[in-house]
């Protein structure tokens, strides 16, 4: 069984059991194979703009003698899948580099379920997400490398999101008594009182109120 750390191991259990599933920007392929060797997905498609990434994900599926469940396509985002799959993970990358890729090819695929992780600029994300016609069913927070991570899921369904809620988190502040995103939320609040103006404050207030 491949090992996955707790941020991997949070996408995962956010992942909801499809027939279809597709990893974009894989990466090693940790995640794409745990998903469909532990039950999540009967096949996934294995996307990656990077060439010597996608052969690190094509050798790992080879190793684990799993290569005839997966397709690997290169190229940019969600731009290169041939069809339509049930759930799709972006994770691992900027901001502003998911919500690109959402921008770019969402059109393509509108109707599957995402599960999102940003490492910066996530507040930016979930803007996108609403954006673009889904909304927030599910967050998590997890701390891998002592770092805090947060996992996203969208579904399609037009709805309406604050300011605050778009900061804090929609789903993410519903599960405030977690430790993690307790801690989180703390981390949040001196981030942002250091910076000392105006935005910051508010925004910092609300993590304190949340808290």
């Amino acid at each position: 069984m491949i090992s996955l750390d707790n941020r991997l191991r949070s996408v995962f259990d956010l992942f909801p059991s499809c027939r279809l599933a597709a990893d974009i920007g894989a990466d090693h392929g940790k995640l794409a194979l745990a998903l469909v060797t532990q039950g999540k997905a009967e096949r996934i498609m294995v996307t990656d703009i990077s060439r010597d990434s996608l052969r690190k994900a094509e050798d790992l599926f080879a190793a684990h003698h799993a290569s005839h469940l997966a397709e690997f396509l290169l190229g940019d985002g969600m731009t290169v899948l041939p069809r339509t799959p049930d759930a799709v993970s972006v994770c691992g990358m900027g901001g502003k580099t998911i919500s690109g890729i959402l921008e770019n090819g969402l059109r393509r695929i509108f109707g599957a379920e995402l599960i999102l992780s940003p490492h910066t600029e996530i507040p930016a994300v979930r803007r996108t997400v609403y954006r673009l016609g889904y909304h927030i069913a599910d967050e998590r927070c997890a701390v891998a490398s002592r770092r805090f991570y947060i996992m996203i899921t969208a579904k399609p369904g037009q709805e309406k999101i604050s300011e605050e809620e778009t900061e804090l988190g929609p789903c993410l502040y519903r599960h405030r008594d977690d430790p993690a995103v307790r801690e989180y939320y703390l981390w949040r609040h001196k981030v942002l009182s250091v910076e000392r103006n105006e935005t910051s404050e508010k925004k910092a207030r609300w993590y304190f109120e949340a808290l």
